[in-house]
């Protein structure tokens, strides 16, 4: 049976998750930050083609 990441989650110490969680959100931002170049210069190449 596999291990569900809420389970690991869980046995963790309350610091050591919130660390994890403000981790993600930063990498959350970070991708969403890189799509929104990725499609501002698709606009871009599409416009002077």
């Amino acid at each position: 049976m596999a291990t569900q990441l809420s389970d690991v989650m869980e046995k963790l110490p309350p610091a050591r998750r919130a660390k994890i969680q403000a981790r993600a959100q930063e990498l959350i931002a970070e991708n969403m930050k890189l799509q929104d170049i990725i499609k501002a210069r698709k606009l871009t190449q599409e416009s002077t083609d």
